[in-house]
């Protein structure tokens, strides 16, 4: 039982909220309850979580000895040797089995996506990961590849706009997570890292704005094509002022998340993701982004 929690611990199943992405494209396309559509991209979700583990068990294995005098890092289980390398190594193999079967029964064009996800992610860990810049479109590229894996599973077609967003947010993220262990390098140890922090800096301040303004784009060309149940024959009575223009509303907690997880990755204080999915602002924010998303494409009408 003890290696089964380990397994279990090692597959970080807190980082499945990014494969949440692969929703994105239905949600916003206004098919989300269509079972048609909601079915395969579930399965898909499910299929990179899996994938997903299978990458971060061999990530640990392969850096065993470096997490090992991580200050954080060091309480993983490969890192402990609570988790044999067998082990570890017999988990990665069948989450990766698992999540590849998965993607195949999805579909062909999935499937591809899935096989490129999980291909970018070896050729990170082999070859790239210390490589500036090419390290952080390899992590970008997964967040992209979400996005795209659940567009062909729900059989919709998103604009370029949406895609400029997630590219753009996509590399905040990527080097926001840089950022943060730049901080907890110099914190810890004396060792050297491979990015100055005033390009970190620079390219961070790049793509927040970036990020926004892609995402103000995309709202604003975003079009309700019919009434929804909400306000069904009076939604230009309500608002004139915003025309068709409902999902702009939305923008403000695109904003407010910007600038807080920014706060967060200078904050220092622990690994990232930890942070983001604790802090009670931003999680509280994306709430309200999803519901006011929610309203505009559902209760509207679909944009």
């Amino acid at each position: 039982m003890n290696s089964v929690r380990h397994i279990i611990t090692a597959a970080r199943p807190r980082q499945w909220i990014k494969n949440l992405g692969l929703f994105l494209p239905i949600l916003f396309d206004g098919t989300l309850f269509h079972v048609n559509r909601f079915v395969p991209v579930g399965i898909g979700a499910i299929a990179f979580c899996l994938l997903s583990s299978s990458n971060y068990i061999l990530n640990d294995l392969l850096d065993a000895k470096q997490d090992a005098m991580h200050p954080q890092k060091k309480n993983r289980p490969i890192a402990k040797s609570d988790l044999s390398f067998r082990d570890a190594l017999g988990a990665s193999l069948l989450f990766g089995l698992c999540g590849v079967l998965l993607a195949f029964f999805v579909g062909q064009p999935f499937f591809f996506i899935a096989f490129m996800f999980v291909f970018l992610h070896y050729l990170s860990y082999f070859f790239f990961r210390k490589v500036p810049i090419i390290d952080v479109l390899m992590i970008a590229s997964g967040y992209m590849l979400r996005i795209m894996a659940g567009e062909k599973a729900g059989g919709v077609v998103m604009s370029v706009w949406f895609f400029l967003t997630v590219l753009s947010v996509s590399l905040l993220l990527a080097l926001g997570k840089r950022r943060s262990e730049l901080s907890l390098v110099r914190q810890f140890s004396n060792e050297s890292f491979h990015y100055p922090e005033k390009i970190l800096d620079a390219y961070i301040s790049v793509f927040a704005s970036s990020s926004f303004l892609a995402y103000t784009y995309f709202t604003f060309l975003s079009t309700v094509s019919e009434d929804g149940f909400l306000f069904r024959g009076y939604t230009d009575y309500i608002f004139p002022i915003l025309g068709r223009k409902w999902m702009m509303l939305t923008a403000p907690f695109v904003l407010y998340a910007i600038m807080r997880y920014l706060q967060l990755v200078y904050s220092g204080k622990e690994v990232l993701i930890n942070l983001v999915t604790k802090d009670k602002p931003l999680i509280l924010t994306m709430i309200c982004w999803f519901a006011m998303v929610m309203i505009v494409v559902y209760g509207i009408g679909g944009a």
